[in-house]
């Protein structure tokens, strides 16, 4: 029943669309007649059109045609054209090419005519390079005999033109080199000629070089140097005849008359090269040839050198050469020299350098042999058993042998044995410093000189001998080992006066007698003690610059040590200032044994001494305080005569006289000055904190020093 439904309504909605298309078919058709109907005219036209446009191109087709057919007979035409032109052309070719060839014969014929009338050497090599050229690039079979001859011409012009360039090279004929340089253009081989010229002058001065070298020598005997070989000692060596010696350097020298000969053609030919002109140019022959001649020359010179001269495989020869490298090296020198006569021009600092390299090898095994016999004297002086101190007869020896080694005349050798000098004069200086004996003798300075300062001091005298025989720069070396030798034993001297002089704080000043130039005991002590270090101990050492700066120092720092000392003493009434003054007086006296003469010692001694005299005002307005006596100095000095009312830092710190001192002598002025400032800011607070109104009488003297030592 659905599907007798849905038929139902599909039929009904097929009959309904089929009458909708039906209606729009109709409407189409109406549509269509009526524009026919309209334009009816004007589709006629358009069928007239159609029919002319078909007329128009039957026309043009017929037309085209016959263009094709015209084109294709004139490109017939223009092939029988081309034909005929090209059998023109080839016509002409041949006939130029046969003008050519005509023109090259009647050249090489004029020019065989001109060789044949013409005298002038130059010409003819002109003549014969262009017949050369002109049949070598012709390629012609018929001129092949021309070209033949012309070569075999041109030979032996080469030939004539060689010998007259040997000819003027040795005879220095300007005219007979620029010819050749000449001939040698018109050959075109110039390049190749000079390029030849060095070349046969390399191998010949080469050959040279090599001949001087393979001399024939008799046997020669190997023994040791020095005798038999010992530990330490030189190698052995070959000892070579006197008549060996003179033939090998006769060789050499002869050798350096040749090589200046070589150089001096060379050198001309190079001033022929740049002054010359090529005749048919105006060029200076200089612009033709392709690469310097000198330079050239040069470099094949020092090559020749440095491959047969610089290294040799005959062992006398070498031999030789590193044992008298001086000699060798004054040849080469001279050899140098000479170039540069003969070349004129200026190489000295290329030449020199240049040489030296050729002679390194020698050089070097000749500063190592120098070495090694420095370093063999040098030991053989230390090399006693048990050890003792070397005797002047045996650096006599070894300053022989140092001054026979500088004995040069070349500057730069000589610098270089300078160096092996140093070296053995620090060796020298090493042996010594081992034999110098630390011990506790060697300090001591209770009794009389001990063995170990006996031996010390005749190592620092042998020493001084040896430093007086040796040339200013190798002389520091060997003042250092002498100022290690003896500042121990100073430096004990030293400790020892300090302690004698620490002894015045507990010395009673106060005298029983009415004496006015009675010395404290301490001052006693002091003198005795240096009479006998100089009698004992300095009296060993000869008087030199050493012992003199040594004794110089000593006394200087005594002063100084006694001068912080009294600064330092307690309680300084008007009775223990006069004693002190009086000690002063004799501390001159006291120091003379060992120090006769004290220069800044004594200034600063005096100055303090007059500051110790003067009264509170005299000292604030003294100008000895800064220049010559230190401030602080100077503040310890009016502290100490407060009766302890204004404490010094020792006090106040609670240190020993003794520790006090060592800080002072370890401390700067400006660290002195400080720390004192201190002390008298604590004096200050005390007085505040007591409520007391009036400071000491010597506080504003002290303030005024303070603040005077920060301003300067």
């Amino acid at each position: 029943m659905a599907d007798a439904l849905i038929q139902e309504v599909m039929g009904s909605y097929e009959d309904k669309s089929f009458s909708e298309l039906q209606s729009c078919i109709a409407k189409i058709d109406s549509e269509i007649h009526t524009n026919v109907t309209h334009h009816h005219n004007d589709l006629l036209a358009q069928t007239s059109n159609v029919e002319l446009m078909d007329d128009v191109v039957m026309k043009t087709l017929i037309r085209t045609k016959t263009c094709l057919d015209n084109v294709r007979k004139t490109g017939e035409s223009l092939e029988d054209l081309y034909e005929k032109l090209q059998l023109a052309v080839t016509k002409q070719e041949n006939l130029y090419t046969t003008r050519q060839k005509i023109e090259i014969f009647e050249k090489v014929l004029e020019y065989t005519a001109l060789i044949a009338g013409e005298t002038n050497l130059a010409n003819v090599a002109l003549y014969v390079n262009s017949i050369e050229t002109l049949c070598t690039n012709s390629k012609l079979e018929q001129l092949k005999p021309y070209k033949e001859k012309a070569v075999s011409l041109s030979q032996n012009i080469e030939k004539q033109t060689e010998n007259m360039m040997l000819q003027g090279l040795t005879a220095t004929s300007f005219n007979q080199v620029s010819s050749a340089l000449q001939i040698f253009v018109n050959l075109n081989k110039l390049s190749m000629k000079i390029t030849k010229i060095l070349s046969e002058t390399e191998k010949q001065f080469e050959r040279d070089i090599k001949l001087c070298m393979k001399i024939k020598l008799g046997e020669e005997r190997r023994v040791p140097v020095g005798g038999t070989n010992q530990p330490g000692r030189a190698s052995s060596s070959t000892k070579i005849s006197e008549g060996n010696k003179k033939q090998i350097w006769t060789n050499l020298e002869s050798l350096t008359t040749k090589l200046v000969g070589h150089t001096a053609k060379i050198k001309f030919l190079n001033h022929v090269i740049k002054s010359g002109k090529d005749l048919n140019s105006n060029f200076s022959f200089n612009t033709l040839i392709d690469e310097n001649v000198w330079i050239k020359f040069w470099n094949g010179f020092m090559e020749a050198l440095v491959q047969n001269l610089g290294s040799t495989d005959n062992e006398i020869i070498r031999i030789l050469f590193e044992d008298e490298f001086p000699k060798l090296l004054s040849i080469v020198t001279s050899m140098g020299n000479q170039v540069e006569d003969c070349s004129g021009l200026s190489i000295t600092v290329s030449l020199n350098s240049g040489l030296r390299g050729v002679t390194l090898n020698y050089e070097k095994a000749f500063l190592s042999k120098s070495l090694a016999k420095l370093f063999d004297a040098a030991s053989h002086i230390f090399a006693k058993t048990p050890a003792t101190c070397p005797n002047t007869s045996e650096i006599d020896v070894l300053i022989g042998l140092i001054n026979k080694e500088l004995n040069l005349e070349d500057m730069m050798l000589k610098k270089l044995i300078s160096r092996n000098v140093t070296k053995t004069v620090q060796l020298v200086c090493v042996k010594a410093e081992a034999l110098i004996c630390h011990d506790g003798n060697s300090t001591q300075v209770i009794g009389s000189a001990t063995d170990s300062q006996v031996f010390n001091s005749q190592l620092l005298n042998i020493l001084e001998y040896f430093k007086s025989k040796l040339r200013a720069e190798n002389c520091d070396l060997v003042t250092n080992i002498m100022g290690n030798i003896m500042n121990p034993l100073i430096q004990a001297i030293s400790e020892s006066i300090e302690a004698i002089l620490l002894t015045m704080h507990q010395e009673y000043f106060k005298r029983t007698s009415n004496k006015t130039t009675e010395y404290s005991l301490y001052m006693v002590e002091l003198s005795s003690f240096l009479q006998r270090v100089a009698k004992d101990y300095l009296s060993l050492y000869n008087s030199n610059e050493t012992i003199q700066k040594s004794a110089h120092q000593l006394s200087n720092r005594a002063i100084k040590s006694l001068v912080t000392n009294v600064s330092l003493v307690t309680n300084l009434d008007n009775e223990i200032r006069k004693q002190l003054v009086i000690d002063l007086n004799y501390v001159e006296v006291a120091v003379m044994p060992i120090c006769p003469v004290l220069h800044d010692g004594q200034r600063y001694l005096r100055a303090f001494r007059n500051i110790l005299q003067m009264n509170m005002d005299e000292i604030k307005n003294s100008n000895l305080i800064g220049p010559l006596v230190p401030h602080s100095c100077a503040l310890h000095l009016i502290i100490n005569q407060t009766n302890g009312e204004i404490k010094t830092p020792n006090i106040v710190n609670n240190w020993s006289v003794a520790r006090y001192l060592r800080w002072l002598e370890e401390h700067s002025e400006k660290e002195k000055i400080t720390l004192l400032k201190t002390c008298v800011e604590s004096y200050v607070e005390s007085v505040n904190s007591k409520g007391q109104t009036k400071f000491h009488q010597h506080y504003p003297i002290i303030l005024y020093l303070l603040n005077n030592s920060y301003s300067d």
